[in-house]
């Protein structure tokens, strides 16, 4: 009888030879130059420390929000205007805020950027060391970039609702938190930086994904370079 229910049983998993179906990426959702420049705008104007430090950085770098969050003062080289991404802050509920590696191998990257946002970030720090001095005990040196009030690391979704708050409060185009990576790429793109400099940028691992996820910005830049060659060399006299 054991033999008999034993013969029924499978042997292997017949849904371990099934290949799931690939998933489409969407099109990525982002602000325009003008658009972008009202944010900064605003975020200049209104926005409080650190969260007006983390929308310049995002915007200038298209960095994730985890890579931004987990950012520490010994990553940045502030002579030779560098940024070393090499890890990320996320938050579960039953973990609380933790620190992970980069998402995938080609996210871990350094980048340059402007001496704009070096000297936004200098001033910043300034601003931290004083804060550092005037809460005494009460500071928790954590040598994260961006953190809470006394000093803790920051948890990711205090930047996100925080975010969803400001641009809602102030009548801005509406973007994700994550929208500021994806303008940052578009903006790339339409000013002619190559394909294979921004995927590098952004740290995906090919620049296929770079090219599916921003195929209308692509699109756009590709219609303008047809309208210059068309400027050069006119086939109606």
């Amino acid at each position: 009888m054991q033999d008999a229910v034993y013969d029924q049983i499978i042997q292997s998993n017949p849904c371990q030879r099934i290949r799931p179906p690939k998933v489409e990426g969407k099109e990525a959702r982002y602000l325009d130059d003008e658009q972008a420049e009202q944010l900064l705008d605003t975020v200049r104007a209104k926005a409080e420390h650190p969260f007006d430090i983390i929308i310049m950085l995002l915007l200038h770098t298209g960095m994730r929000r985890g890579e931004c969050c987990g950012l520490e003062w010994d990553d940045i080289d502030f002579e030779s205007c560098i940024i070393d991404i090499n890890k990320a802050l996320l938050y579960l509920p039953e973990r609380g805020v933790f620190e992970n590696g980069p998402k995938t191998y080609s996210s871990k990257r350094v980048i340059k950027v402007g001496t704009d946002l070096i000297d936004v970030l200098e001033n910043y720090r300034k601003w931290q060391n004083k804060e550092a001095v005037r809460l005494g005990k009460k500071w928790i040196d954590s040598g994260k970039t961006f953190t809470a009030w006394n000093g803790k690391a920051i948890n990711p979704g205090t930047v996100t609702s925080w975010f969803h708050k400001f641009v809602f409060e102030n009548n801005l185009p509406y973007i994700s938190i994550h929208g500021l990576r994806h303008t940052n790429a578009s903006i790339m793109i339409s000013s002619g930086v190559p394909i294979t400099t921004t995927a590098k940028r952004l740290g995906h691992s090919t620049s296929a994904t770079t090219s599916r996820v921003y195929a209308h910005a692509i699109a756009s830049v590709d219609a303008a370079t047809a309208n210059v060659i068309q400027t050069i060399l006119p086939l109606r006299k």
